[in-house]
């Protein structure tokens, strides 16, 4: 039973929720009426019962005080007709529906009833009023007689004209309540119009707004109470829609225009490595017509290795946020071409992996033109080294022609100067053969080519492992050609004249050091422990060919010049590399 009220509670709300705003505004005013009408005529049944019981109990007083007064003889005689007699005074009284007489004893000495054949009991209609008025219809009169009960009078109240009295108010307040409910209605259907014809039209033009999504739309405002601020309000959020979307708008069309104007190919591939958006230049790029790149997958242009490569790449994606890779692919049209892939991942509101956002490149010209560069470059090389083995061959048949032409001359001098030559002429050889032998054209890497070219001096001189002691200190250092022939020529000088002058004895140590001082400054130092130079050689204006040769030389390399003689003779020569250098013509 509970249940089954519940659910038809359940069933009552379901349809008020599903009624209109304009039903539930005229059930809302129709009860609300209904209910202050009700307690009204029900307040007003109360009061009425109150007054009919105020009457109804002065009446039977006063009538039995009467009869008691009437019936003291009566009893005292024991006269049950002139008891009667009495009771008939009240018989006109409608007011009065039965009256006893009653001996002290409890026993009826005369009785009158207005209804003799009829139920004692009050009708249906009349038995609620009868237990609301209680006592008030019922009155025990006691009859005394010097001082001493003899009898009693009873008296019952009438409830007919109660009942008529109340009839008419039922028709009447009925008939109020129905003509109420009418004018309540007829009010109501204009009076609801007020509250629900402007949130009527404020949710058709919601409905218009979602449906033709159209944010210009404007509800009117009809009223200035809270429904008239409700409305302001969404009107006031449509414009902010309305500008946000025109915004919005504005946006996606310069982006869309950048993406399909972009020259490069944009595209979105999920995580099958198949795409989801592409624009003209990607289409173009893959040579598939415009419109169907989506949804077609990046395997269908890649052999095996090419898509096991994407798949690698699309694994990093989750770790690594952009990649930078080239593919070859295959169009449809069978042409091959090389696409450069910047690829960057793309993640959802949760933040898991969700495909992958590709700019493609095509760099197929690129590529062709890279190829054939490198081979140009293989070419150069291969040529250039050519020339440097062709110019140190031709350099070394230079110091042998010097060599046989020396070898016919008896004078000393003149030999000596022949071998000096020859000298000069095998360390220019010597970097022409260490740049044929290197990975490097352009540079040289002195501590080779130093070492080399004092184990010639060496020989050169013939000195003996028990005579002169070099400590060679050359630093990891890579020289352009301009710079490394000068310093060359330089040690080359600077050494022989060591070898040559500074060991009377044949025995002696000698230094050759090179270092780095700062990022592009370096320093030579070329130092023994022989004889010194002489008191009276000034270098600036020495005479000698090998100082003057080494002073033009380190002009030629914009270097600084230093000579000190303490304990043998030291020379430090401070210079910078530049790739490409003036050349300074040798003045001697």
């Amino acid at each position: 039973m509970l249940k089954a009220c519940m659910l038809e509670e359940q069933d009552r709300v379901r349809y008020l929720k599903k009624s209109s705003i304009r039903r539930k505004l005229i059930w809302i005013i129709v009860i609300t009426s209904g209910g202050a009408l009700l307690l009204a005529t029900t307040a007003l049944a109360i009061y009425e019962l109150g007054v009919f019981r105020s009457d109804i109990a002065e009446d039977l007083a006063s009538a039995g005080d009467m009869l008691a007064r009437s019936a003291q003889v009566a009893l005292e005689l024991n006269d049950p007709r002139a008891a009667r007699q009495i009771l008939n005074m009240v018989s006109s009284d409608k007011r009065i529906s039965k009256a006893s007489i009653y001996r002290a004893d409890g026993s009826l000495l005369a009785s009158f009833e207005r209804n003799p054949h009829g139920s004692n009991e009050p009708a249906g209609s009349l038995r609620v009023i009868s237990s609301l008025l209680g006592n008030a219809l019922i009155k025990r009169i006691p009859v005394t007689a010097r001082g001493k009960t003899i009898g009693e009078i009873y008296l019952e109240g009438d409830l007919t004209n109660l009942l008529i009295r109340i009839r008419s108010y039922l028709v009447i307040i009925g008939g109020v309540a129905l003509i109420s409910h009418l004018l309540v209605i007829l009010a109501s259907s204009r009076l609801q119009r007020v509250i629900s014809e402007p949130i009527i039209k404020l949710a058709n033009v919601a409905s218009e707004v979602t449906n033709r999504k159209d944010y210009s739309l404007r509800a009117s405002r009809m009223t200035d109470d809270e429904i008239g601020d409700l409305v302001l309000a969404f009107n006031q959020m449509l414009a902010e829609i309305q500008s946000r979307d025109e915004a919005l708008r504005e946006s996606e069309e310069r982006y869309r225009t950048l993406v399909e104007h972009q020259q490069e190919g944009l595209g979105v591939v999920d995580l099958s490595e198949c795409f989801v958006f592409a624009n003209p230049a990607a289409h173009e790029i893959f040579g598939v017509p415009q419109g169907e790149l989506v949804g077609k997958c990046l395997s269908e242009f890649l052999d095996e290795n090419g898509f096991e490569l994407v798949k690698a790449q699309t694994r990093l994606r989750s770790t690594v946020k952009r990649t930078t890779y080239d593919l070859e692919i295959t169009r449809p049209d069978g042409e091959r071409r090389v696409i450069l892939i910047t690829a960057s991942p793309r993640f959802d509101k949760e933040g898991n992996f969700t495909g992958t956002f590709g700019v493609f490149r095509d760099i197929t010209v690129w590529k062709h033109a890279e190829e054939r560069l490198k081979r140009s470059l293989e070419e150069k090389e291969v040529l250039l080294r050519e020339i440097h083995h062709r110019v140190k061959n031709n350099l070394q048949i230079i110091s042998s022609l010097l060599y046989l032409q020396s070898r016919s001359i008896a004078d000393g001098k003149a030999v000596e100067i022949f071998k000096e030559s020859q000298n000069r002429i095998r360390s220019m050889a010597l970097i022409h053969e260490t740049l044929y032998r290197s990975d490097d054209l352009a540079h040289i890497d002195l501590s080779e080519y130093i070492h080399n070219l004092i184990k010639f001096l060496i020989t050169s001189y013939n000195v003996s492992s028990g005579g002169i002691t070099f400590k060679v200190d050359i630093a990891d250092v890579s020289l352009s050609m301009d710079t490394a022939v000068p310093c060359g020529l330089i040690i080359n000088e600077l050494v022989s004249n060591s070898l040559k002058h500074a060991f009377n004895t044949g025995k002696g140590r000698l230094w050759v050091k090179l270092h780095r001082v700062d990022d592009n400054q370096f320093e030579i130092v070329v130092k023994d422990d022989g004889i010194g130079l002489p008191s009276e050689l000034d270098i600036d204006t020495s005479p000698t060919l090998g100082l003057r040769l080494v002073k033009t030389l380190v002009k030629q390399i914009d270097g600084r010049l230093e000579a000190t003689s303490c304990c043998g003779t030291e020379f430090r020569i401070l210079f910078s590399d530049k790739a490409a250098r003036r050349w300074v013509p040798c003045k001697l």
